[in-house]
């Protein structure tokens, strides 16, 4: 009674974490409460299935709180991607030189999980392109390593996406790839690479319905807005994240500086944890 009565007067958003015997969860009063509280709104952290404290093996347990946490701010969050897919990529490609060596780079990947998880909360269906490693997120992650693998899956995954926000480190030259193991009893004391322009994958994309949104790497402030915005419009992009190497925003860091750039406007996010760079991303992102 006490619940009906705090629900009842409250017009806060709800989200709802139910626990119990399985018995009682699959009972048909628990059952339609909890769908007329899904009707009205509130939002169901689904119990999960494991040995509860009476001695039971059912699906009555209290989810994880990490779960319950994110559905929390999920559901605080504002829906500007509801009903949408947003296909993200993230982290270093990397480029065979023999079966046992390979040129990749320093990118960790933090920046794109940041951004999947901002439109993740933002209501989007999310779908995270990643080389590094990930798991126990809500949403779904296709794994990638090489430039080649990362084009083939942005193809598929684009027809039907809404927004591409291109996060990845794609390497801009790729070796010609012996089979085996390069010796050094063969070589002797100098290896001489062969290395070939690497396709460019948002220019393959170009013909794509979707949104797209690139990011573009700097190392001095020299030109960067000149190339940021050769970018935007030489690959038919709708934005173009530019960010500049700095001390505190150096490869693997948590804080990031980006100036948000389209064809008419430039916003600059200053210095920040990436995750709140993200949000403010998807919020630029939603006037596209």
């Amino acid at each position: 009674v006490f619940m009906q009565t705090l629900i009842a007067a409250s017009h806060v958003p709800l989200v709802v974490a139910p626990a119990a015997n399985n018995n009682m969860i699959e009972h048909f009063s628990t059952q339609n409460s909890l769908e007329i509280l899904k009707k009205n709104g509130a939002l169901i952290v689904e119990p999960v299935f494991k040995t509860l404290a009476c001695g039971d093996v059912g699906k009555g347990g209290l989810a994880n709180p990490e779960v319950i946490v994110e559905a929390a701010i999920k559901k605080l969050s504002r829906p500007l991607f509801a009903g949408k897919k947003v296909v993200i990529t993230g982290g270093a490609t990397t480029e065979k030189i023999d079966d046992v060596r390979a040129i990749t780079n320093f990118s960790s990947g933090k920046m794109a999980m940041a951004l999947a998880r901002a439109f993740y909360y933002a209501g989007a269906d999310v779908m995270l392109l990643a080389s590094f490693e990930a798991e126990n997120e809500p949403f779904e992650i296709l794994k990638f390593s090489s430039s080649s693998e990362l084009l083939e899956l942005c193809k598929s995954e684009c027809e039907s996406a809404n927004l591409l926000v291109m996060c990845a480190a794609v390497s801009d030259f790729v070796p010609t790839k012996i089979d085996g193991k390069i010796k050094k009893e063969d070589v002797g004391e100098i290896l001489s690479l062969s290395l070939k322009r690497n396709v460019d994958i948002l220019q393959s994309l170009k013909e794509l319905k979707c949104k797209k949104i690139g990011f573009k790497l700097e190392i001095s402030s020299e030109s960067a807005h000149k190339n940021a915005r050769a970018m935007l419009e030489q690959k038919g992009l709708d934005a173009v994240c530019l960010n500049i190497l700095g001390e505190k925003n150096g490869f693997a860091s948590e804080q990031n500086e980006v100036n948000f750039i389209t064809k008419n406007s430039e916003t600059l996010l200053p210095l920040a944890a990436k995750d709140e760079i993200a949000r403010h991303i998807v919020e630029l992102a939603a006037n596209l």
